[in-house]
């Protein structure tokens, strides 16, 4: 794993706005746990054995072991920040590391309290070290669900990962243990945007925990199955009914096939879905390696689903900075949590998980909103990793927002390096650097020259010793690479912003210099080709436009009314002259062996010239338009002159769009032109006499098609195309018609 990924825990600003409920405790909860999830990520290895880091968050009833809402000695309502142990909070559950060794019941800390619903979560980091590379299903196990699930009510809860000797780890997830579901025929809501791993070699699969998942291998948990309201078995599985998930995450509800579930012997008696019914649940997330599909980790989503009859609108949370933040340890962080609703009369309450250390300001307080947090913590050299930190915001309709706020903390590698060396032309020198990461990750080192990247060390393992890594390099003569490592040709191209050449001999084969000759050659035609337009178009039968003409400017020395397109001219006779300098540098294409140098002489003239002379055609062909001087009158007076004839297309096509045969239409349209040419009357008046035509387009669309407007209905386009601009157009029009007044 890389020094960037060392960064991969990414949860990001994944902001889940879903309704919650207060889920209210009752004397009818015998028992108290609540779901939770499990992740995980390699520190170490040492040949075929490796180092896992586990983090188990673990939600239950705050007021256990007392009764509902009732607080008295410890282990009962720990305070935020506060250690708990596993076995004394859980009802004796363990978690197994699937190897075969012992189980443990490590000691967390307490990171987050909602006293209004009477739940907390408990975050347990610890590590196991594997012998061998798996894969391996680790996992908790304790008892009991709570009482007054719908299904699987009062059984275990047991809740598994799948680990593997896999450097980039698992993915990781920050949802709440209760997720308040609308009262729907058809609800949904995405669980996948509460997930996230920036592994870039696997894509993550969403998918329902089987039974054995969810409740644990008979083995272990003595079950097979679990009983409908009627006592009969629910043999569909574990989830419930109507219930489905997407690969994505996209959770679906069919609200409507949970009264009528029916298995083996008859109903399960599960009554028609009601607000405060609640039902449990667990989803699988899948990392798998993209290129192939293979399963590399996997963690489990346990949580508990309850309905409810949403009242107003939600309610509303901001984080700011959105995060994620990234520190090094000992660096003060901070961020804000604002919640808001606007509801008539609301009361905002706020709750949050922090790390140890950290401080929260205005949680379990019912206030008016908006309602602001304010979260502050200095990490210790203890606590590098990634870090979610989830808020909840709660309306008094007991409708919630949450949101997260993601921080790497992080200990920068450190790196030094070996004095300088003095190495003689032709000879190998040695570079040493010494590296050191004391978050025991691998490193990727790079080595650059002058900015250029010559060298990448991977996958270097720096803890806890310091590792050292060496750059060896030959310098020699250019050539053929007997005496020079072409590394050093690299970076003497990229300095100069150039790319080597793939293969050469003494000479750069002259194909490419070619190539570049005639595109000059290509581009002086385009000018040449507009330039000899424009002369046309200031002939004297023509007249719609001439060079700028200044004031006692001469055309010519014998005929003083002439005013010659000087300029065009030039343009025209400059492109004859770089189109046979890209002649010029086809025959350097051919050479004596690859490697005789008689382009040299050739391109010492032609290549500056041809350059030289395009540069100076440009400018001179942006000032030739930009001095125009336009003349609309002449062009409507060239138009006039064909006596509208131009029009006989839209009239021939107009006549076939409206079901005359095509030959019949031709020669009804051709009867009309050949009258126009004839006769001093225009196209359209001789249309309108011929019958056939008349008798299939009324005289008001003939008109209409017999217009200019015909013609430029679609100018605005083009020009568009041209990336010219209304505001464009008419600021060059109104510019070039102050120079023609």
């Amino acid at each position: 794993m890389t020094r960037l990924q060392s960064l991969r825990r990414f949860v990001g600003h994944a902001v889940i706005v879903l309704t919650f409920v207060s889920l209210l405790a009752t004397s009818a909860m015998a028992t108290h746990l609540r779901g939770g999830t499990i992740t995980w990520k390699e520190t170490s290895t040492s040949g075929s054995a490796f180092t896992i880091q586990f983090t188990f968050q673990y939600s239950q009833r705050w007021t256990y072991p007392n009764a509902p809402g009732s607080c008295g000695a410890a282990p009962s309502c720990p305070a935020v920040n506060s250690s708990v142990n596993l076995a004394s909070i859980s009802g004796n559950g363990t978690f197994t590391f699937g190897d075969g060794s012992a189980s443990v019941t490590p000691t967390g800390t307490v990171t987050s309290v909602n006293q209004a619903e009477d739940w907390y979560t408990a975050t347990f980091t610890f590590s196991h070290t594997y012998l061998s590379g798996g894969p391996y299903t680790a996992y908790f196990f304790g008892s009991n669900r709570i009482s007054t699930l719908k299904l699987g009510h009062d059984q275990p809860e047991y809740i598994s990962a799948l680990v593997a000797n896999y450097a980039n780890g698992a993915p990781v997830a920050s949802v709440p243990a209760f997720v308040a579901v609308p009262l729907l025929p058809t609800t949904s809501f995405n669980l996948g945007t509460a997930v996230t791993d920036i592994d870039p070699n696997v894509h993550l699969n969403f998918r329902l925990a089987t039974f054995v998942e969810m409740y644990g291998p008979s083995n272990i948990s003595g079950i097979t199955s679990v009983p409908c309201p009627s006592g009969i078995t629910y043999t569909p599985g574990a989830q419930p009914p109507g219930f489905s998930i997407s690969a994505a995450g996209v959770v679906t509800w069919d609200t409507t096939k949970i009264q009528p579930a029916i298995n083996g012997a008859g109903n399960c008696n599960f009554g028609a879905p009601l607000a405060g019914d609640l039902w449990a649940t667990q989803v699988i997330v899948e990392a798998r390696e993209s290129s192939s599909g293979v399963l590399k980790a996997s963690i489990p989503i346990d949580l508990i689903l309850k309905f409810v009859t949403p009242v107003g609108a939600l309610p509303t949370l901001t984080l700011t900075p959105a995060g994620p933040q990234t520190v090094q340890t000992g660096t003060p962080v901070s961020f804000t949590a604002t919640g808001n609703s606007s509801n008539a009369g609301a009361k905002i309450t706020l709750n949050a998980g922090v790390p140890v250390g950290a401080t929260a300001s205005n949680l379990n307080a019912s206030l008016t909103p908006p309602v602001q947090s304010t979260f502050n913590w200095t990490p210790t050299a203890l606590q590098t990793g990634t870090f979610v930190i989830t808020y909840v915001a709660t309306d008094n309709n007991f409708q919630q927002a949450t949101a997260s706020e993601t921080i790497i903390v992080a200990n920068p590698p450190t790196a030094s390096c070996s004095a300088p060396i003095n190495v003689q032309y032709g000879q190998t020198g040695t570079l040493s650097a010494f590296v050191f990461d004391p978050n025991n990750e691998p490193l990727t080192v790079l080595w650059t020259v002058d900015g250029n990247t010559v060298q990448t060390n991977s996958n270097v393992v720096a803890f806890p010793n310091k590792a050292t890594v060496n750059l060896i390099q030959n310098y020699g003569a250019v050539g053929t690479h007997a005496h020079l490592d072409p590394k050093v040709e690299e970076i003497v191209c990229r300095r100069l912003q150039l790319e080597p050449d793939q293969l050469s001999t003494q000479i750069i084969q002259r194909d490419r210099h070619a190539e570049f000759s005639a595109t000059l050659a290509l581009i002086a035609s385009s000018i040449d080709r507009w330039a000899t337009e424009f002369r046309h178009l200031q002939r004297t039968e023509v007249g719609e436009l001439e060079e700028y003409f200044s004031p006692g400017q001469k055309g010519s020395s014998a005929m003083p009314h002439k005013r010659n397109p000087i300029t065009g001219e030039r343009l025209s006779g400059l492109a004859r002259v770089i189109r046979g300098n890209a002649v010029a540098a086809l025959e350097n294409v051919a050479l004596w062996h690859e490697r005789d140098i008689s382009h040299s002489s050739v391109e010492r003239i032609i290549l500056p010239d041809s350059c030289t002379l395009l540069d100076y055609m440009l400018g001179r062909l942006a000032k030739l338009v930009e001095g125009f001087v336009i003349y609309p009158d002449r062009m409507e007076e060239n138009l006039a002159m064909s006596k509208g004839l131009y029009f006989s297309q839209s009239i021939l096509l107009e006549l076939t769009r409206r079901g005359m045969e095509r030959k019949a239409a031709y020669e009804a349209v051709q009867k009309a032109a050949m009258a126009t040419w004839k006769s001093n009357s225009d196209f359209l008046h001789e249309v309108r006499k011929i019958p056939e035509i008349a008798k299939v387009i009324p005289e008001a669309e003939l008109a209409k098609l017999c217009s200019v407007e015909q013609h430029f209905r679609h100018v605005d386009e083009t020009f568009r195309r041209l990336g010219l601009t209304e505001e464009m157009r008419n600021a060059e029009c109104g510019s070039r018609n102050e120079k023609s007044d």
